[in-house]
C-alpha cells in the first residue's frame, strides 16, 4: 500500500476455526478488502514472508503456536516488523491484552466479533500507516531540499572565503602606499574607510554613496557608531580592538543608517593600524552590503526547520530544539 492508495489493503487472517475464517473472510471481502485466509501459525509466518500483507488479524489461541510467538516473529524480522497486527481472541483479560500489545500488536478485538468494530479498527489502522507514509514521503523531500541548499550555501561559503582572501591581500598592498591605497579605494564597489583610534572618519571611498546615500566629504570628522544600529554598537566597536598579531583581521556584521533613514546590514573586514609601541593608532574598513545575503540565509534556516506543504516545525527543528 503506497501512501497515494485508498484505504483499501491485502488482509491476512490467522483463526484455526475455519468457519470463523470463512465468515471474516467473506465480511472483508465485502468491504473491498482482499484476503489472504490461514488456519495456522506457521502458515501465517510463510504468508507473511512470500506475499505483500498490509495488516494482518491474528487469533491467540493457534494449533501450533500461540499468536504472541507469531506476532514477536514478525516484528523480529524487518522485511515484516512495519506490518500492523490486530489480535482477536475470546480471551478477554487484562493480561492477555498487555501482553499482546508488548510483543508489538497495534489493537485487540475480543470475540465475538462484530463486523462494523473490525473495519472501523482496521481502517483506523490503515490510515496510521497511511500517514506514517505520507510523513516519511515529506521528510525525504525535505531532506533532500536541505541537502540541496547546504550544498548551495556550502558553495557560496566557498566563495565568499576567496573573496576574502582576495581582500585581505588588496588590503595588505594598501597599507604599503597612501596613493595605492587611495586609488583602489576609489574603484572598489566596497565602502572602504579610514578610522582614527576613537573611530573618527578619516577617508571614505566614494561606493559610500551607492552603499548608504551620503557624500563621502560629509562623513569626514564623524564617527560612523553615530550611524550603526543600537543594537550593533557592541559589533561595531569589535573593530576597533587592538591588534593581537601584525596581519590581524576582525569580521564583523551590523547594521548602518542610510540617508533615506533604513538600516542596511553590512559585513565589514577591519585592520587595526598600530605604532611602534604597538598602540592602535587608526582601523582600515572594507564593508559591503550583505542585506539580502541574510535574508536568505533566514529563509533557508526556516525551510530546513519547516514542512514545506503545512508550514509546521518538521522533525529537524524537533532535533534542534530539544538538544
Amino acid at each position: 500500500m503506497t501512501s497515494d492508495t485508498p484505504l483499501t489493503a491485502t488482509i491476512l487472517v490467522v483463526d484455526d476455526v475455519p468457519e470463523n475464517l470463512r465468515l471474516l473472510t467473506q465480511e472483508l471481502q465485502q468491504h473491498s478488502y482482499e484476503v489472504r485466509g490461514v488456519l495456522t501459525g506457521k502458515m501465517a509466518l510463510t504468508v507473511a514472508h512470500s506475499t505483500p500483507v498490509d495488516l494482518i488479524l491474528l487469533d491467540v489461541r493457534l494449533p501450533d503456536m500461540n499468536g504472541y510467538e507469531v506476532c514477536q516473529r514478525l516484528k523480529a524480522d524487518p522485511s515484516t516488523a512495519a506490518i500492523p497486527i490486530i489480535f482477536i481472541s475470546a480471551l478477554d483479560e487484562p493480561l492477555d491484552k498487555a501482553r499482546a500489545f508488548a510483543v508489538g500488536g497495534v489493537d485487540y478485538i475480543t470475540k465475538p466479533l462484530k463486523t462494523i468494530e473490525v473495519i472501523a479498527r482496521i481502517q483506523t489502522q490503515l490510515s496510521l500507516v497511511q500517514a506514517r507514509l505520507q510523513l516519511q514521503q515529506f521528510n525525504q523531500d525535505l531532506e533532500t531540499q536541505v541537502n540541496q541548499r547546504t550544498a548551495e550555501l556550502a558553495q557560496a561559503n566557498q566563495a565568499l572565503q576567496s573573496e576574502v582572501q582576495f581582500r585581505q591581500q588588496i588590503e595588505a598592498e594598501l597599507r604599503q602606499s597612501e596613493a595605492r591605497y587611495r586609488l583602489i579605494a576609489n574603484h572598489m564597489s566596497d565602502l572602504v574607510c579610514l578610522h582614527q583610534a576613537d573611530g573618527t572618519l578619516q577617508y571614505v571611498s566614494p561606493s559610500c554613496q551607492a552603499l548608504l546615500g551620503y557624500d563621502p566629504a560629509t562623513l569626514h570628522g564623524q564617527n560612523l557608531l553615530s550611524f550603526c544600529h543600537p543594537e550593533d554598537i557592541d559589533l561595531l566597536q569589535r573593530c576597533f580592538q587592538p591588534a593581537t598579531s601584525p596581519v590581524q583581521v576582525i569580521t564583523s556584521c551590523y547594521r548602518l543608517r542610510c540617508q533615506a533613514g533604513h538600516y542596511v546590514w553590512v559585513e565589514t573586514l577591519a585592520r587595526p593600524l598600530t605604532g611602534d609601541d604597538t598602540q592602535l593608532t587608526g582601523v582600515v574598513t572594507s564593508s559591503r552590503d550583505v542585506t539580502q545575503r541574510l535574508k536568505i540565509e533566514k529563509q533557508l534556516r526556516y525551510e530546513a526547520l519547516h514542512d514545506n506543504l503545512t508550514r509546521l516545525p518538521n522533525r529537524n527543528w524537533l532535533q534542534h530544539f530539544s538538544l
